[in-house]
């Protein structure tokens, strides 16, 4: 088991994406009364099927009778890319368990599993990795999940991914490992979570 030092990063918040769909609330006029509000009615239609697992709105039903689940879109990204990197977990899991492909390409050889570490979504990292995606699949810059998550300072998707044997001696294609990231981007809290596990691999 992992000794780590009291009072770093596993204590801190879970960082995540920025939610493009769903902005963060603010105290507006509006709200305020000072503005007469007029009611506008969203046609959900026009929302694509790629662009509703971004929101986390799929319905069951959207599941079951679409053509193909694992159908990519203009960016070469699948409903369940779309859902892991925007962190929508229960959308996530229904895709998997009804066969979505974790292992399907983007247009940059990114996975669902890189998806989801650049938004430090660790609970999708967990579910991601128990259907079979690769921990240490490159895309096509040579960049690893592990490097995603380092790149972002997600302290808690590095853990998770080292947890489930990502090899942070993986170089990507500018001879760059994940430590060094972390040391060139300043992100203290993912250079913590690597130091803690190669003293753990080296004394073990």
């Amino acid at each position: 088991t992992l000794s780590w030092p009291s009072g770093t990063w596993e204590n801190g918040p879970r960082r995540s994406a920025f939610l493009p769909y769903k902005p963060a609330t603010v105290l507006t006029n509006l709200q305020r009364g000072n503005i007469q509000a007029k009611t506008h009615h969203l046609d959900v239609t026009q929302f694509t099927w790629h662009m509703k697992a971004g929101r986390g709105d799929l319905r069951l039903e959207d599941v079951m009778t679409v053509a193909d689940i694992n159908e990519r879109d203009e960016h070469g990204m699948t409903g369940l890319m779309w859902s892991s990197a925007y962190g929508q977990t229960n959308t996530v899991q229904c895709l998997l368990d009804r066969g979505s492909n974790p292992m399907v390409y983007a247009n940059g050889r990114q996975t669902a599993l890189h998806m989801a570490a650049y938004g430090g979504h660790h609970e999708i990292i967990r579910l991601l990795l128990a259907y079979g995606a690769d921990v240490n699949g490159v895309d096509e810059q040579g960049n690893t999940p592990l490097m995603y998550a380092v790149c972002e300072d997600h302290a808690h998707a590095v853990y998770e991914l080292l947890l489930n044997d990502a090899d942070p001696c993986i170089r990507n294609n500018n001879n760059i490992e994940a430590f060094k990231l972390a040391v060139q981007r300043n992100c203290n809290q993912a250079k913590i979570v690597l130091e803690t596990h190669m003293m753990h691999v080296l004394s073990s």
